[in-house]
Formats: structure tokens, sequence, C-alpha cells
């Protein structure tokens, strides 16, 4: 059983195929991290500002703001009309709208004396507390992060084990294994290529970021997804960020609770289609199983999105949701990146994903037993 396993596992990591995808994602990573080098292609934004406006800005790295022509080119209109002239840049119309109101608001603020000013901004900014803290962009990324990782895992458990039915491979397999040996086998086989992958994909974001901390820190980086407006606020470096996330308990029990809430999803989806494709005879038959199954995906992924978009919804679901085996693959991770979800909620979550994981195993476990091979 250890000898099958580990040339399975040999067999699926240590292949040219294997080495040529995480080659190409580990290029794809560096990209990103070293995003604002070729996507400004090391070039400083030159902005036509009015002149107005001029010291109502903090410091950018990567704007130029100057009264005479530039890469983009702003008007103003008494008394608070301003155009932004078409460009070829890749500075969104929303960094630049916000960048026009910051800017704006405070040189309105000026026409008035030191106490009129205190009193506009108390009237205009009030204090608000929300447990959503985060922009839309992040929720997304969860989203589709966990999508695509779920329909490139899910299918690679039934697809093995019916390869070998199919090419009279599992005949000599179990004539040296048990049944429940060889099943058995397959779930390690699972759970050990999870595992590496994370490995695998975690290893090349760190050292992409390795890479980017030697250079800069990552300064770099993170100012031009400030000015962007991609990241909330502004950092200087990547050891910020890590501080600032240790120091957080609650923030720490999240990432943990949020990978067992997915594992667990995962493995139960694997063992489902394994437990409805064993009844495929026929490569032919094992697509008209597996179909549905990943319409049912997509269509978890889009409501996925859609709820997100609803946030009266969202808000409404979100104390339920997360207890719904399966979906709460998806919303459990979503809600401890987004809001603060207590600990026993989380919990309970995990253990009732956990009860259908094992229902499914025993299932797809005693379907395999009686299938004819």
């Amino acid at each position: 059983m250890i000898s099958y396993l580990l040339f399975s596992i040999k067999r699926r990591w240590f292949s040219f195929g294997s080495l040529i995808i995480f080659s190409l994602g580990f290029f794809i990573t560096l990209a990103l991290v070293f995003m604002d080098m070729w996507f400004l292609q090391n070039q400083v934004i030159t902005i036509q500002w009015p002149p107005h406006l001029s010291t109502h800005l903090e410091a950018y790295e990567y704007f130029e703001f100057t009264d005479n022509d530039a890469m983009i080119n702003i008007s103003f209109t008494p008394p608070s009309q301003y155009t932004v002239y078409p460009h070829t840049t890749n500075v969104s119309s929303e960094t630049l709208t916000s960048l026009i109101t910051y800017a704006h608001q405070r040189y309105a603020l000026e026409q008035f004396d030191t106490e009129t000013q205190n009193q506009i901004v108390v009237m205009l900014e009030p204090m608000i507390e929300t447990s959503q803290s985060t922009s839309s962009v992040l929720p997304i990324m969860i989203i589709s992060f966990l999508y695509f990782t779920l329909l490139g895992f899910s299918s690679n458990l039934s697809s093995d084990i019916l390869s070998e039915k199919h090419s009279q491979a599992l005949l000599m397999i179990l004539s040296t294994l048990k049944r429940r040996e060889y099943f058995l086998m397959k779930v390690y086989q699972s759970w050990i290529n999870i595992f590496i992958q994370s490995v695998l994909v975690s290893s090349s974001i760190l050292l992409a970021i390795l890479l980017r901390v030697n250079m800069d820190q990552g300064k770099g980086l993170l100012s031009f997804l400030y000015e962007q407006q991609w990241i909330p606020l502004r950092f200087e470096s990547f050891s910020q960020i890590i501080r600032i996330l240790t120091d957080n308990t609650q923030f720490s029990l999240s990432i943990v609770f949020a990978g067992i809430s997915f594992v667990i999803g995962l493995m139960t989806c694997m063992l489902f289609l394994l437990w409805m494709s064993l009844k495929a005879q026929r490569s032919e038959e094992l697509a008209s199983i597996q179909t549905p199954y990943y319409i049912l995906i997509v269509l978890m992924y889009y409501v996925s999105l859609w709820i997100n978009e609803l946030q009266g919804f969202s808000q409404s679901v979100s104390s339920w949701i997360i207890h719904v085996p399966i979906l709460s693959m998806i919303f459990h991770p979503l809600q401890l990146a987004t809001s603060s979800v207590p600990i026993q909620i989380s919990v309970l979550s995990i253990l009732i994903a956990l009860s259908l994981l094992i229902f499914i195993l025993k299932g797809s476990y005693n379907a395999f037993k009686t299938q004819s091979i």
C-alpha cells in the first residue's frame, strides 16, 4: 500500500507537465508581485492639475502633478465641475475621481475659518462603526480562488479510480490490496496532493515576495496598490502588514478555521463526485454524470458573487449559510475574511461539515465495495 501510494504521488508531482505548470505559476506570481514595475513601465504618470488644488494632495510615488500639458489632462469649470479628458494611461477613472474629490473637499474647507471647518468635517464625515470593512474586490478574489481550487481538485479522485478501473489496472492492484486498503489509500493520496499543492503555491508566493523584499521591502508595490485604490491603507513594507496580522489573534484563528472549512468541503465534493461516478461503465457515461455536477459548481460560484454584491441580503443569510455543508466551504472563509465570526459559530460550522464528510466517506466506500470491477 505504501509503495503504491508513493508511486502515485511521484507520478503526479514529478512529471514534466507538473514542472511546466508550476513554473508558469511561479512566473505569474512573480509578475504580480512586480506589477507596479511593468504595469506603469517604470514611468511616473503626469497629470495636468487645476492650480487651485495643487496644495491639497498627499505625496504620491507614481503621480506627478503639473500645470502644463501632461499624460492626463484635467480642466476645471467653476464652481465645482472637473473634466478628465481621454488618455492612454492605465490609471482608472475611479482613481482620478477619488483624487479630485479628496483635493476639492480640502480646497472647499479652506474657504472657512478653523472652527467652521471642524463643524463641517463632523457633519460630513460622521463616525460610522461597521463590521464590513473591506472593499468588494477582496470577496470576489476569495470566492474566485476557492471556486477554481474546487474545480481543479474535485474530479481528481474519481478520475483516478475510474481510469484504473477502465484500463483493467484496478484488477491487478486489487489482487494485492483489499478494497478497503485501496480506497483509503486513494483518500490519503488526495489529502497528500492537496497538501503538496498548497505547499508549492505558498512557496512560490513566498519566494516571489522575498525577491521583492530584497529589492525595496515591497514599498513600490504597496504604494502602487494604494494609489490605484486597490487597498484602503498605505503600507510601507510587507513586514508592516505581517506585524499587523500576527498581532491580531482573531485573524490568525480565522485563517485556520477558513482552511479547515474549505478542505473539509473540498474532500466532501471529491468523495460525492466519486460516489456518483462509480455507476459509470464507459467514459461517455462518466461525462453525463460529471457535467451536471460542474454546472452546480458554476451556479454556486455565481450565486456566491450575487449574494456578496447584495450587502443587506448577505448580512441576513450569513448567520445560517455558513452552517450549510458544501456552501460553507466558500461562505465560511468569505465571512471570516470580511467580518468577525464568533469562535463557537466557526467550530459548529466545521463540525456540521465534518459530519457530512464522514457520511459521504462511508457512502462512497460502500458504493465502491459493492461495485463490480
